[in-house]
């Protein structure tokens, strides 16, 4: 953007030289509009009520006490729902008039160029809603009282409203730069759980107090520093507990803690339960996944000679409990649902892959019939055997040509 803007008032002292007229409205809206742009800009407080404004394509709800400021290139709409209405105050001037408010050309240039950045809806805080709402209802009184001198006056609403804006967006810039620092100081705490970290250590390495640190990390999270350094330890320790061949207690020495107790106490209060009881759990899940993974690999080798659950119990040496138990647990299915779904799968690669009849496929996974197969296959897939093959063959030839 340029930095060469050289026209402000103290460049005009002739009296000739006057701004472009402002206009300061009461509005009640509820109709959707169409998208539109101004010449002029326009700064719009929401003095009652709800609805949205899309701007560039963004759209963003609004509310009593919010602040909007549309500039030329902002093409914008309010939208509103069934019910739905605001009560607005309206001000629009031109940026000769902004111009004009402006005595200090460096002032004027860090404000031009705010605006290619800035958020153009911020709430106002109680206080700014009162004194806005004041002097727009001044204002409008002498406006329609057609006194004199009102140059002055619309100079200093101006000045005031831009004042007014600016204070609240450069809250929310505020605020974003906490966000982002606090975001760093979650990662510093991840990067160094494993030491005898302190509020005051990191307050140094950011340059901060520990209270600002500790205001910091409570606004983003809603957790103190020590809660956040627990967190991050227990969920270390968490992830560790899957390695049998580290104890307990060398677990929670390597996340930090100095002693046994400290580290029981952490890891109950985050996960209730114990380290140990975690560790078991764990176990149980991986025997789970372990036996089903066994189980399934079995069955593929007897997809095509059909094989008891009694018979699989015997090979495996599992009780045909455990056999539907584990099943149920890694897919939720019991053995002899499983096992169909199994044999249907690889009858469906059979029909699109190799030049069969239907029954010829039904006999090799182990079907007795060609009527039981397609209500299993249809079950499964929610066409009859014939019906996808069709489909598929159809799809073969489209391809082609």
């Amino acid at each position: 953007m340029t930095d060469n803007f050289p026209y402000i008032s103290g460049d005009y002292f002739s009296e000739k030289y006057q701004p472009f007229e402002l206009t300061l409205t009461n509005e009640t809206l509820f109709k959707t509009e169409k998208e539109h742009f101004r010449n002029e800009i326009e700064y719009i407080f929401v003095s009652d009520g709800l609805g949205s404004i899309e701007i560039n394509g963004a759209v963003v709800s609004i509310k009593k006490g919010d602040f909007i400021q549309l500039m030329p290139y902002h093409v914008h709409r309010f939208i509103f729902e069934k019910e739905e209405s605001i009560q607005i105050v309206k001000i629009r001037f031109s940026i000769g008039l902004l111009l004009y408010t402006s005595t200090n050309k460096k002032n004027y240039l860090k404000f031009i160029q705010s605006l290619e950045n800035s958020i153009p809806v911020v709430h106002l805080n109680e206080r700014f809603q009162r004194r806005l709402a004041f002097i727009f209802e001044e204002t409008i009184f002498d406006i329609n009282e057609g006194k004199k001198g009102l140059e002055t006056l619309y100079i200093s609403l101006i000045s005031f409203i831009s004042y007014a804006y600016y204070y609240h967006y450069n809250q929310l810039i505020e605020e974003k730069e906490k966000q982002h620092l606090g975001g760093r100081m979650l990662q510093y705490i991840q990067f160094h759980h494993q030491e005898q970290l302190t509020i005051n250590q990191v307050a140094d390495v950011f340059s901060l107090g520990p209270e600002e640190v500790k205001e910091i990390l409570y606004d983003l999270t809603g957790f103190s520093f020590t809660q956040l350094l627990n967190q991050v330890r227990i969920r270390n320790a968490v992830a560790l507990t899957q390695f049998n061949e580290l104890s307990i207690n060398q677990i929670g020495k390597i996340c930090g803690y100095q002693t046994d107790s400290a580290f029981y106490k952490q890891f109950k209060l985050l996960e209730n339960k114990t380290p140990e009881c975690y560790r078991q759990e764990i176990k149980g899940q991986e025997d789970i996944q372990s036996d089903a993974f066994e189980i399934f690999l079995f069955l593929m080798e007897y997809l095509c000679e059909p094989i008891t659950i009694n018979e699989l119990a015997k090979k495996l040496n599992f009780s045909e409990k455990k056999i539907n138990n584990r099943l149920k647990e890694a897919f939720n299915l019991n053995f002899h649902d499983f096992y169909t779904k199994l044999r249907i799968v690889a009858a469906r690669n059979l029909l699109i892959s190799m030049p069969l009849k239907v029954e010829e496929v039904a006999l090799k996974m182990g079907f007795q019939d060609r009527l039981t197969f397609s209500r299993n296959f249809k079950k499964v897939f929610g066409v009859t055997p014939s019906q996808y093959k069709k489909t598929k063959e159809e799809d073969k030839i489209l391809i082609f040509y």
